[in-house]
């Protein structure tokens, strides 16, 4: 029998934020599949050399909605900024990136 007490909307893991390959992540809930998310992107900057230009990513819980935490070097409409963008599409469900809202293939995560 399942429990629902763990799909409340609150608090699913114990942890509500980590490091992961240099990268602060952290949800404001503990929702689980928001920490699986920013892992997977986190990754996925890792394998295409990207990491050094983002510093944090946040899942705001409330909104639904991942933020990111650039360094300088990072500017709007630069190949660094569609490179990120695009790894982003392929993990985050739903992201803000230079003012604007997207929403990713997230189907086969």
């Amino acid at each position: 029998m399942m429990s629902t007490g763990y799909f409340l909307t609150k608090g699913q893991i114990d942890i509500y934020g980590c490091t992961a390959f240099g990268i602060h992540l952290s949800s404001r809930h503990g929702i689980a599949y928001e920490l699986a998310e920013m892992l997977l992107f986190a990754e996925g900057l890792e394998k295409k050399g990207l990491t050094r230009y983002v510093e944090s990513i946040f899942y705001d819980s409330g909104s639904c909605t991942c933020n990111f935490e650039f360094t300088h070097d990072v500017e709007k409409y630069s190949k660094i900024a569609d490179q990120i963008e695009l790894v982003a599409m392929e993990h985050i469900s739903q992201f803000e990136i230079f003012d604007n809202i997207c929403h990713g293939n997230t189907q086969r995560n």
